[in-house]
């Protein structure tokens, strides 16, 4: 009986193309846990961490799917436990930067793993200390470090040598101090649907070969815009501010950066308003108001009520504003304000949804390296992509722009769909016959992998979208 219905629960949740054949490892091998990436509308790479009980070794199992079949590389062998920061996929190579510890230094890896060869290689370590951020694209990752003396950025591009830039923090009159503080920086993935957003302090974006830094000054009403200039080995800065209102003060504030406009958000309990500007000419573009108004021009959530019951509740204590922007059809731009609870919070990262368990296992780690390291995945790319959600609400309103900044009522598609990947993810979590599960989300569908307790070994499984 029990077993029908473990069966029933899986062909409810899944509508799978199905399973691939089942990866069995030596009992000798303690899993840890699994690591799932996409790579292509179709393709995916997994990683399953153990340790070798007879040797007391960490081992981790590579392995690249591509819908059909499942291709095995050869195992990586450590003394310590690695931790995923990030990966890339470029000419059939997927790079996989996993850092480690020893004593007390971090140190970096690049295991490239060949697909047509099946070869692993492994780069010498590179210094992992001061670690702030990374910024995971299709086929780069990028480093960012940051020291009393020194401002670094290593750049991994397609299958080159890494690129290093540096900056000297002694030479820019404390401005790269002042503006980072002892703040956590998270970055901002957009190559997918971003419905809420990170809500941390400081942003960075990777646009046109530049670091963008935002940093919301909530006291001043102000964004300032801290732009890192990549290519050299010597790198150069930029830093503007731009003033939300010379009036009226708002409660909270929040921003987002597309290319190069700069969207503000200020909400207090009774009034609110959008601001955009050209940033890189600062130039204003346009001002909406919060309000009535925008009646007839918004598009917005079954939860919504109306604008003086939103501004109230966004400016409550308890919750935090986001803005954000995705690219639509026809160079047009679709706008949504949101607020957020964070009372209840989950990380955007939907892969380490699964991961709590080896969170507590690497805690002194996560703390040394201000980020979220730990045996197994961490916080690849979208990483340290903190941000905080309200249960099953949708609160939000959306306006549509052109590329100066005007509302317009056409309602076009956004160039990236939108998922309820936090739906998917509770449900993977309700299937009693997996463990270990990590997950990923493709064009073609919602891909899972872990082990089956029925089939005694571990699976992949690809879901079709909604």
């Amino acid at each position: 009986m029990k077993g029908k219905i473990v069966l029933l629960a899986m062909l409810f949740f899944l509508n799978i193309a199905h399973a691939t054949d089942v990866i069995k490892l030596p009992k000798y091998f303690s899993v840890k846990s699994t690591f799932s990436g996409n790579l292509s509308d179709n393709e995916s790479f997994h990683l399953i961490f153990t340790k070798d009980t007879r040797t007391k070794k960490f081992v981790v199992f590579p392995y690249f799917y591509n819908g059909i079949s499942t291709e095995k590389f050869k195992q990586l062998v450590s003394d310590e436990p690695y931790s995923l920061v990030s990966f890339h996929y470029d000419n059939d190579i997927v790079s996989v930067f996993l850092s480690y510890k020893v004593r007390n230094d971090y140190f970096l890896k690049k295991i490239s793993l060949y697909r047509l060869t099946k070869e692993v290689k492994q780069s010498e370590p590179f210094p992992h200390n001061d670690f702030l951020t990374s910024i995971r694209n299709k086929d780069k990752s990028i480093f960012i470090y940051k020291s009393k003396d020194r401002f670094l950025v290593r750049q991994f591009n397609k299958n080159e040598p890494n690129i290093n830039s540096e900056l000297d923090i002694q030479k820019t009159q404390n401005v790269i101090e002042i503006f980072f503080e002892d703040n956590k920086v998270v970055a901002v993935k957009t190559d997918e649907f971003v419905s809420n957003g990170p809500t941390s302090k400081i942003k960075v974006y990777y646009i046109d070969g530049k670091l963008v830094f935002t940093k919301v000054i909530r006291a001043l009403n102000q964004t300032e815009i801290l732009e890192v200039f990549l290519g050299n080995e010597k790198l150069t800065t930029s830093l503007r501010s731009f003033s939300m209102t010379t009036k009226d003060y708002y409660k909270k504030m929040a921003s987002f950066v597309v290319d190069g406009t700069l969207f503000q958000l200020g909400v207090s309990k009774d009034r609110g308003s959008i601001k955009i500007w050209d940033y890189l000419n600062k130039k204003e573009l346009n001002v909406i108001p919060i309000d009535g108004s925008l009646n007839s021009k918004i598009v917005k959530g079954n939860d919504f009520v109306d604008f003086s019951k939103f501004l109230k509740q966004s400016a409550r204590r308890k919750h935090i504003p986001t803005i954000t922007v995705n690219k639509a059809s026809d160079n047009l731009f679709r706008l949504r304000v949101d607020y957020v609870d964070v009372t209840y919070s989950y990380n955007y990262n939907w892969w380490m949804f699964h991961q709590k368990m080896m969170m507590h296992q690497q805690m002194q780690m996560q703390q040394a390296m201000n980020s979220v390291p730990r045996f197994g995945p961490d916080d690849p790319g979208d990483i340290t992509f903190d941000t905080y959600t309200i249960k099953n609400d949708n609160r939000f309103f959306e306006i549509v722009l052109d590329d100066k900044g005007r509302i317009v009522q056409e309602r076009p598609q956004s160039i990236y769909g939108e998922i309820n990947k936090k739906e998917y993810i509770e449900k993977l979590e309700e299937l009693s016959d997996i463990k270990y599960e990590s997950s990923c989300f493709l064009k073609i569908g919602f891909r899972y992998f872990g082990y089956s307790k029925s089939s005694k070994g571990f699976v992949i499984y690809t879901e079709k979208l909604k």
